[in-house]
């Protein structure tokens, strides 16, 4: 019977698109190389907060979101340990509250059913990449 190699193609493909993605989320979300307000942690919050405590709270989500990106390109070459797993997991949670405030409250800007498909999709794919490249 085959064993299942921990670094398997797709594995390895999944942790490099979410490292990329999410490195430029924070970037972003921190309003480098882009506007700020474009991304979709950045909408979430604000739906959810006000004022000083809104941008305080995307800050330290850009921050480390951008971390957890970063983390996961280190992985690569090094084992960060725990503080791998504890950015995952904070990342993790903060996408599940985006894809709930964003998606299913309906804070998101979609003009078609469709666009709407397209976002739930991405952030689920984004969900299912964090849970897969656990180890």
């Amino acid at each position: 019977m085959a064993r299942s190699s921990k670094w398997s193609l797709g594995v390895v493909l999944t942790q490099i698109a979410l490292a990329l993605y999410l490195t430029v989320t924070g970037l972003f979300t921190l309003g480098l190389g882009g506007n700020r307000g474009s991304s979709e942690l950045t909408r979430a919050v604000k739906a959810l907060l006000n004022g000083d405590l809104a941008n305080l709270v995307v800050i330290l989500l850009g921050v480390v979101v951008l971390v957890c990106g970063i983390l996961l390109i280190l992985r690569f070459f090094w084992n960060p340990g725990t503080l791998d797993g504890l950015f995952k997991l904070i990342t993790l949670i903060a996408w599940i509250v985006v894809t709930v405030v964003i998606d299913v409250c309906g804070f998101g800007s979609f003009h078609t059913m469709w666009e709407w498909i397209l976002s739930v999709a991405g952030n689920l794919l984004i969900i299912g990449a964090l849970l897969l490249v656990h180890d």
